[in-house]
């Protein structure tokens, strides 16, 4: 038996800004995981929360298969013969349910155990490096609109520096080259962060397509914001924690917000931020926006009074993100 346990991940700064090559990102993994576990068996099965497999792909669960027909490819390069019958459970804590979300970058989280797991069904070891870049290949064949920055973070854990690579993998082999432009850098420095979920789960995509119009039409003042972005990002990570930073990118966000015509921060995040400012503590939103989760950040946050200031039913606390 096989198996194998990954985190999800927290933007804590550079949401937007890292969708740009050479841009970066500081990405926090959390103690919530996905497990994967591969056994033998006379017949492809595959099991979660999302659906049932039996025998064979049926379009239900499009990030397994694809991240499963990415590890067979990169098994054909390397000349290994391929068992394609197992039992496959996966078992997540990233969300509760389909119509529940938190951010936590679960279809990320899958194409990385899944391919991790098939891997090491057939006896193969990657390292943390070739597994990130099969995980954004797999991402690319599903036309996703990914910076990979969550995949590194599942990957690697704990606090990371990330830079998007300035190169965009087309066929399995890529995986072996060199990615001009990538950094995945650990951080080591000890806080708390608190998340406030509001029950609104949120697809990206359709922000994502918004700021690519919006992009095209007034490319002088895109970059200008995603220059200053960077270079909050940058300032932040090395003068750990200037509080005013966090701040700052809050208030970038919500210029890029209406510059780009999308709801980042809606009426939920904003009261949950504002709440938690009033208790002395820095937030903000936490990825692309319009539902999802907030964040706080702080070095010592009373958690039980956090939660009376989010006291509405439809704002829920998570505790224990590391």
């Amino acid at each position: 038996m096989i198996t194998v346990k990954y985190p999800g991940k927290l933007y804590l700064m550079g949401e937007y800004s890292i969708l740009n090559p050479g841009h970066h990102a500081l990405v926090l993994s959390v103690n919530r995981y996905l497990t994967v576990t591969i056994t033998e068996n006379d017949k492809l099965y595959i099991e979660s929360d999302h659906g049932i497999i039996d025998d064979e792909f049926n379009g239900k669960m499009p990030h397994v298969e694809k991240a499963i027909t990415s590890a067979f490819e990169y098994l054909n390069l390397k000349g290994i013969k391929i068992n394609d019958k197992f039992n496959m459970i996966i078992e997540s804590e990233l969300d509760e349910g389909i119509n529940k979300k938190y951010g936590f970058g679960s279809s990320g989280v899958v194409i990385v155990a899944v391919i991790d797991a098939v891997l090491k069904f057939h006896n193969v070891e990657i390292d943390s490096l070739t597994l990130y870049k099969l995980a954004v290949y797999t991402q690319v064949v599903l036309d996703e609109l990914s910076s990979g920055g969550e995949l590194a973070s599942s990957i690697y854990g704990g606090l990371i520096l990330y830079r998007r690579p300035i190169f965009s993998p087309k066929s399995i082999g890529d995986v072996e080259k060199e990615w001009p432009g990538l950094c995945i850098k650990r951080i080591s420095y000890s806080f708390q962060v608190a998340v406030g979920y509001t029950n609104q789960g949120f697809n990206s995509r359709n922000f994502l397509e918004k700021v690519q119009h919006k992009k095209k039409l007034d490319i002088n003042t895109y970059q200008r914001l995603m220059k200053r972005a960077d270079a909050i990002v940058l300032d932040f990570s090395n003068n750990l924690w200037d509080k005013n930073k966090i701040s700052e990118y809050r208030n970038w966000m919500l210029e890029f917000s209406s510059w780009a015509d999308i709801e980042i921060e809606t009426t939920q995040l904003t009261h949950l931020i504002e709440s938690a400012l009033s208790l002395g503590y820095q937030a903000k939103v936490s990825g692309a926006g319009g539902g999802d989760c907030g964040i706080v950040i702080d070095d010592n946050i009373d958690f039980d009074r956090l939660a009376l200031k989010w006291n509405e039913k439809d704002i829920e606390l998570l505790k224990g993100v590391v």
